[in-house]
């Protein structure tokens, strides 16, 4: 078994994901947080409350990530 094969299979896997998660995180975040908040002020013209509360909902579950 090679020193790559040891390393992944003994921790090696969750230090990859966790640093891909650090860096991809923050701007995946932004990015679908803005993408709501367009969305929320197209709902503000159309006035569809219902739709509304569940975007606002939305932005709170992403932005508690």
């Amino acid at each position: 078994m090679s020193w790559l094969s040891k390393w992944w299979k003994n921790g090696g896997r969750e230090t990859v994901r966790d640093t891909l998660v650090k860096r991809i995180n923050p701007r995946t975040k932004a990015q679908a947080l803005d993408k709501l908040r367009m969305m929320l002020g197209l709902l503000d013209r159309m006035d569809l409350e219902r739709l509304r509360t569940e975007l606002v909902e939305a932005i709170s579950y992403v932005e508690g990530l």
